[in-house]
């Protein structure tokens, strides 16, 4: 879906220099390598960098290449996931804006595809403010989707979009059909109860009716790595949830084009 033309790694430095003196917006694409259920793959950064692609064909912004692997600890019970440190996150992402900076790039926005990564992400853009006197931007893609949106695609099945059903492996049905084994996934097999605690999702638990915090991992709470339901997405709600995230994607592209960046101090 991408469009080459609008992906730094594909043009030479020159094109890259008269490209940077019109101010454009470059967006950073990021993700994880984690569980998804046992019938999703679990690349799920793939599904960032193909919204950052095609936001970038649509809008007119520039991409760099994606980062793949993202702050994934309380998955590291499954094979497959890959977890980097909050601080090597921290330092390659700070390290990738400064190399954009110090070119004249003034608009970033990160296209992030894994919560794990938000406060991360929100500590460069902190100290880039604080450094560099520019300020940036993030869209979490799985947060695209409003409650009615939900509720307009699932209908009562709505509640049953947890970790691993429902969102992700809706779009890689969509992105990667042949990617996604549904043949793998069992019954669900949540845990609602961790010792005395009403768990309420990971490392979450309901204390007098607000929550409180118990660091489990996913493992602890469904042993296939699906707080959702797998069976509940089709490839036309993957469309629909892409197309959104696309939409959103583009409109952040329009309002950072039309703003000054820098910090008003």
């Amino acid at each position: 879906m991408a469009n080459k033309k609008n992906q730094l790694q594909h043009m030479t430095w020159k094109e890259v220099s008269e490209v940077f003196k019109n101010d454009p917006v470059v967006i950073i694409p990021l993700g994880s390598m984690e569980v998804q259920g046992p019938h999703a793959p679990t690349g799920d950064y793939l599904v960032a960098e193909e919204v950052a692609g095609e936001v970038c064909k649509r809008s007119g912004a520039y991409c760099v290449p994606v980062v793949p692997f993202g702050n994934s600890e309380y998955f590291r019970d499954y094979p497959g996931t890959i977890s980097v440190r909050p601080d090597t996150l921290y330092n390659w992402v700070m390290d990738m804006c400064t190399s954009l900076i110090e070119h004249n790039v003034t608009k970033i926005i990160f296209v992030n595809g894994h919560g794990g990564n938000d406060n991360i992400l929100e500590n460069v853009a902190r100290d880039i403010r604080r450094e560099k006197n520019l300020v940036l931007g993030r869209l979490n893609i799985w947060r695209t989707a409003t409650a009615q949106m939900k509720k307009d695609l699932y209908g009562e099945k709505a509640s049953s979009t947890g970790h691993g059903g429902g969102i992700v492996d809706a779009v890689d049905r969509y992105l990667f059909p042949e990617d996604v084994k549904e043949e793998l996934a069992g019954p669900s097999d949540i845990v609602k109860k961790w010792e005395a605690f009403d768990a309420t999702g990971i490392g979450k638990v309901d204390i007098c009716g607000i929550d409180g915090y118990v660091y489990t991992n996913l493992v602890d709470l469904s042993v296939q790595g699906c707080l959702g339901d797998p069976f509940v997405s089709t490839v036309e709600t993957g469309r629909v949830l892409f197309e959104r995230m696309v939409e959103c994607g583009c409109e952040f592209v329009r309002r950072m084009s039309a703003s000054d960046m820098h910090a008003k101090k």
